[in-house]
């Protein structure tokens, strides 16, 4: 009996592992780990170890295990894999990146064995910037949500640093809600704040998933994940002596 049990375990044991001749077959000598390259713009931008844009093609070896809301804690989780093969170009996705299904069966895989995604390094803006403005409110709200937060201003204004009044100018410019809430203090009501904007490319939005973007991640994307323009207030101080010749109205709370 334990010979039988030893040959039933071992094959779900080996499966989905990098020295599995099934894996190793989709991966060229020259492929590099992609967790072993180092990162920089939240993890968007991939570098070599001597921190030089990474160029060339890079694979990673994800399981359902890994998702949590595909994950059911089965055996089956031990044997579902994807080999993600992601070619980069100065640090970024650029060229054809293909989601491969080791062990593809048509009558039980739930995807494709080969699904090819093209990234174009053109397609995206990657130049960082950042400018200066003068930002002050009178009101803001936090909403705590489930997985998140939201900040919202009111009674606000926008000036350049000569002291102009900048019309039709909305909150979004300020960035996501993590970069709001360095700002959304009573500490800094009615106040006007000199903000360092920043915007590069890099990890964007709220990283929770559900199924759906689990199901979308896993089967149908490559890393890495949640990438693009992003907005950041990098830097900011108070002016106590900011001129201009259109003085916000301070609150009328008391």
């Amino acid at each position: 009996m334990r010979w039988v049990l030893v040959f039933l375990i071992l094959p779900i044991n080996i499966l989905c592992q990098q020295y599995d001749p099934q894996i190793q077959k989709h991966i060229k000598p020259d492929f590099y780990k992609l967790s072993e390259l180092l990162t920089s713009n939240g993890g968007c931008k991939f570098l070599n170890k001597d921190s030089t844009s990474f160029t060339g093609t890079a694979y990673e070896i994800e399981y359902i295990s890994d998702y949590y809301f595909l994950s059911n804690n089965s055996v089956q989780d031990t044997i579902t894999c994807r080999i993600k093969i992601i070619p980069f170009k100065n640090g970024f996705r650029d060229g054809v990146s293909q989601i491969i299904d080791p062990y593809f069966y048509p009558e039980s895989s739930l995807s494709d064995e080969f699904i090819d995604i093209k990234f174009d390094i053109n397609d995206i803006d990657t130049t960082e910037s950042q400018k200066q403005i003068i930002f002050i409110f009178n009101h803001f709200h936090i909403e705590h949500g489930d997985l998140s937060q939201y900040i919202s201003f009111g009674d606000y204004a926008f000036y350049n640093l000569n002291g102009d009044k900048l019309e039709n100018m909305d909150t979004e410019i300020l960035g996501d809600e993590w970069s709001k809430e360095l700002i959304a203090s009573e500490d800094y009501k009615s106040k006007y704040l000199k903000l360092e904007i920043s915007e590069e490319f890099s990890e964007t939005g709220d990283q929770y998933g559900h199924y759906e973007s689990d199901y979308e991640l896993f089967f149908y994307s490559v890393p890495p994940y949640y990438c693009g323009k992003s907005i950041n207030i990098s830097n900011f101080e108070i002016l106590e002596k900011f001129k201009t010749k259109h003085p916000h109205p301070a609150s009328n709370e008391d």
